[in-house]
Formats: C-alpha cells, structure tokens, sequence
C-alpha cells in the first residue's frame, strides 16, 4: 500500500485540497511538515485564534520550507491565506525580503513555542499521575534544567557560521549525544564545536578572525539566556526530545510516544504568547 503524505503527492495537489475544504475555514493556512501532522497543527491554531470569530477546522501541510515558498509565490487567489515557515537556522544571520501571505517564524521551528513550565508539567502529570501536580513541578524543575541547556546556543552559533559560509545545514545530533544521564555535558557541545570549527579552518572556508568576527556579532545579537535558546535552538530535535528524556526519567517505566505525540500533547497548555504576531497576521488577513 502506497504511503499517502506531502512528500510524494505533487506540490499543486497538495495546495489544491485546501479548495475542497474552503466552506471549513475562513482562511487557508499553508504549514512545513507532513500529514501526520495536521492535527498537531489544527490544535495550536485553534487555541492561538481563540477569542476570534475565525473559523479554521483544517491546515495544510506542504512539506519542505522550499515548497511552502513555491506554492506561495504561485497563489494568486484572492483567498485569504497564510503560508507559515519555519525560522531555521537562518534566523541567525539572515533578513528575508517581505512576500506577501508569507510569514516566517521567529524561532528555529513551530516545536520551539510549545516547550513552557506549564506544558512540561502538565505533560508529566498527564503521563504519569501518581503524585499531585505540585509536586510535578519540583520533579520537572523546568527553570534549572531549561538553563542548563544554555550550551547548546553556542553550538547553534556555530552551525549558523557554517551554513553562512558553506550554504550547508550541519547534522543535528540527536539531543541524548549530548548527555550525561538525563543532564546536559558542555565537554560534550564544545567537542561538536571544535569539529565544526577545524572543519571551517582546514578547507580554508574562512579563518580564525572572520570566524571571531562572526561569533561576536550574534553574541552581541543573542543574549545567553533561556529566551534566545527557545529561539534558536532546535525545539524539534533537541529541546522537545530533552524533556521527552526528563519525564521518561520520572517515570517508572518508559512513555513510548512518536516525536509528534510529544508535541501533540504539548500544545495543550503551552503560553502561545509569543506567537501573538502569527495571531495578528492571521487577523489582519481575513479583513
């Protein structure tokens, strides 16, 4: 049986289903990402537009930032519609021209503005429920360990650098590479900075200077605190996957769920404050 997803259902078939299902929704929201996770999508987007009188039942995953792009430069339609990518890495060093219905993410990716106190906590009792939220709260520690994370903003500095010189992604390593037990080991992150940074160096891709150059000016962008690793460290890869690992170690046995499971659950109760310009955006173009 064939696997039906964005992945190998043509570009102008995907945008051409939101069509059929215009009669659902006051406006047509394009995302990244696959099929299964559309629903993952319809949750967080109803929860952001509650308060409005915006009817939205359906989003519509397109695939690849690339096609999200593509299918909105070609829509023509006086529709109102919202094509939303993710920040990438790109958000480090890189200002995009405006294109119109296009908004980009303020963050690595959607997975980075489900991650709070109050989501984690929730997920934790949700899952294991054998002691009272409070105490959940203590368990979870969210503010230590959420610092503790901190590292991981100087390696995504450092992928910046290279994608900026090379217009190559480095591979993200799965977040357990870089722990000890359930806690973050900087050895671990300055071992993976060092390999970027002699690869940089000994193809010649750029020197010690430019290099210096370039880190100084997204630490003078990017201050070392907790909101800049929400926005520019992978939530996808690293940060959800993190507290999948904590509440897995506060469980007594372990919660086998998919990474969109993860998030699925998250967006639940998580502050979707900071994505209060998607809000307006939305509003103003269903005007």
């Amino acid at each position: 049986m064939t696997n039906i997803s964005p992945i190998n259902v043509p570009l102008d078939v995907r945008q051409t289903d939101s069509i059929f299902l215009r009669y659902r929704n006051d406006i047509d929201i394009y995302t990244e990402d696959k099929e299964a996770d559309k629903e993952f999508y319809v949750k967080l987007y109803s929860r952001l537009l509650a308060g409005t009188s915006i009817k939205v039942n359906d989003i519509h995953p397109l695939g690849c930032k690339d096609d999200v792009i593509k299918a909105c430069k070609a829509d023509n339609s006086r529709r109102p519609k919202i094509y939303v990518v993710d920040g990438d890495i790109d958000l480090l060093f890189r200002q995009y021209p405006h294109m119109d219905n296009l908004y980009r993410l303020d963050a690595y990716c959607i997975e980075n503005y489900v991650v709070c106190k109050q989501s984690v906590v929730d997920v934790a009792y949700d899952l294991i429920g054998t002691k009272p939220k409070k105490e959940y709260e203590e368990l979870v520690d969210f503010d230590n360990r959420t610092k503790s994370l901190l590292p991981l903003i100087n390696l995504f500095f450092w992928y910046s650098i290279h994608k900026e010189h090379t217009n190559i992604n480095c591979k993200i390593r799965n977040v357990a590479s870089y722990l000890n037990g359930e806690s973050l080991d900087p050895a671990k992150v300055t071992a993976e900075i060092e390999s970027i940074k002699k690869g940089l160096l000994s193809k010649n891709i750029c020197d010690t200077a430019k290099i210096e150059e370039l880190l100084n000016k997204r630490k003078s962008q990017f201050n070392y605190s907790a909101e800049t690793l929400m926005k520019v460290v992978s939530g996808k890869d690293l940060i959800v996957p993190f507290w999948a690992i904590i509440i897995n170690k506060l469980s007594d046995s372990q919660v086998k769920l998919k990474r969109e499971t993860w998030k699925f659950k998250l967006v639940d109760s998580c502050d979707l404050s900071r994505l209060s310009g998607l809000r307006q955006a939305i509003v103003t173009a269903c005007r």
